[in-house]
This record gives structure tokens, C-alpha cells and sequence, in this order.
């Protein structure tokens, strides 16, 4: 294999990987939202999973208390999303 050829099959792996994550990350947006978690965390996941640069260098540091749903144990669940429409399709 020459130098090229492995070099497009790297590409192509990484772009694979790229795709991958960016559907985690999706996932992860709408389990966040559910949790109610911070905007910030909202915000770089959206941005992560539509592979846009990222809004906030962190969103570091999060505690229970900083979810609404986790914050609130006695409060009925709410829709998934955080109160917004998922920009992600399951």
C-alpha cells in the first residue's frame, strides 16, 4: 500500500469517526435536555452534533443541582428537549 492510498483510508476512518460522534453527541443533546441540563451544555452539544464550532470553551463545571429535572426529584418529568424542539432526529 502506498503512501497515498493509506492516507485516504485514514481520512476515510477519521470521517467515519467524525459521523459517529456527531451522533452521540445528538443522543447526548436530547438525554441532557431531558435532565434539564444547563444552557451551556445545550448549547455545545447542538453545536458538536451538527458539526459547528463549538459555542463555549466548557461547560465545566455541573452538579445535580445545576439540572432542573435532577435538581427537582419530586417534580414530574418533563419532555425531553429542555422545553426545546431537538434539532436532531432519533
Amino acid at each position: 500500500m502506498n503512501a497515498v492510498t493509506a492516507r485516504d483510508m485514514r481520512i476515510r476512518d477519521l470521517e467515519q469517526r467524525i459521523l459517529v460522534l456527531e451522533r452521540v453527541c445528538g443522543e447526548a443533546y436530547q438525554l441532557a435536555g431531558t435532565v434539564g441540563a444547563p444552557e451551556k451544555a445545550l448549547d455545545n452539544l447542538a453545536a458538536a452534533a451538527g458539526g459547528e464550532p463549538i459555542p463555549h470553551a466548557t461547560f465545566l463545571p455541573v452538579s445535580a443541582a445545576d439540572c432542573d429535572e435532577l435538581a427537582r426529584p419530586d417534580k414530574v418529568h418533563a419532555a425531553p428537549g429542555h422545553g426545546k424542539a431537538s434539532p436532531f432526529s432519533a
